[in-house]
């Protein structure tokens, strides 16, 4: 079946990230597309006989319902759909989510670690039409605590640790082009409505943090984490995810060192957006 025949619910709360997400979508030939913020939203839309979905693509951590939640839901009242799950979560909680879903009875094409490009979710929607015959053999595989996994989360915390010590460019742009399609054009529209959706984000932690309201500052840590992680901002996503972590251990101290950090990557990212979005 080609792509243009498929139906997909795009779920995701981020609007940055939606916005990538339906770009990408269209890109690949999609043409029928629904949207929604949250599993409770998208629970709705399936649930619907005025809306066929064949493929759902969603996020994991959201307000409201999440989307192991929404999993849940869609293994009770057995809707025949296929689920690609895309999170900036860690890889071990990543595979953890997937076998959960499987568990839930739902046919799951594939994970995707953000940020999402359209390599990654081309594969997994070509993957559509072998889902059931593959489903028996992959529903019963447990994760596997191999060496090789072991080295590679060894080589993770090394390049985050790196990317602390040395400042990393405020754009990586290999990652922005495969986005992209490494069209000049189309990286100037994403910048700009990035900036546009991460300022309001920006405002949304310092007030957070001004305010002493730390499950805020977790959630707009997360946001802009996200978001970044899409544009190949890593060295703001970097810092926004201590700022995660230290909000999740409830360390005011370690949040407000890191928020020095945070305004100076701001800077030098806004400084990069305006140049690169700047008229020619």
């Amino acid at each position: 079946m080609h792509i243009a025949e498929l139906n997909f619910l795009a779920v995701e709360d981020h609007e940055f990230q939606r916005g990538i997400l339906l770009r990408i979508l269209a890109g690949l030939g999609a043409t029928k597309v629904a949207v929604a913020a949250d599993g409770r939203e998208a629970l709705k839309i399936v649930m619907s006989p005025d809306t066929p979905i064949d493929i759902i693509i969603s996020d994991l951590d959201m307000p409201g319902m999440d989307g192991i939640e929404f999993m849940r839901h869609l293994g009770k009242a057995g809707i025949p759909v296929a689920i690609i799950l895309a999170s900036g979560l860690e890889e071990l909680l990543l595979d953890s989510a997937e076998k959960l879903t499987r568990d839930c009875g739902v046919r799951v094409l594939g994970v995707i670690e953000k940020p999402i490009t359209p390599s990654k979710l081309d594969v997994l929607i070509k993957n559509h039409t072998l889902v059931l015959s593959s489903l028996a053999r992959r529903r019963t595989a447990a994760p596997s605590f191999s060496l090789e996994r072991m080295a590679e989360g060894l080589k993770k915390t090394l390049h985050r640790l790196l990317q602390i010590a040395q400042p990393a460019p405020a754009v990586d742009r290999s990652v922005l082009a495969l986005v992209s399609g490494d069209d000049a054009a189309v990286e100037r529209e994403i910048l700009t409505e990035f900036r546009r959706i991460n300022d309001n984000d920006a405002v949304m932690l310092k007030h957070a943090v001004d305010k002493r309201e730390i499950r805020q500052v977790t959630n707009a840590s997360e946001r802009i984490k996200g978001a970044c992680r899409t544009v190949g901002a890593t060295a703001l996503a970097t810092v926004c995810e201590r700022l995660e972590r230290a909000s999740g251990a409830g360390d005011w101290r370690a949040i407000e060192a890191n928020m020095e950090a945070f305004g100076r990557e701001l800077e030098r990212l806004n400084t990069y957006c305006e140049a690169a979005t700047a008229p020619a």
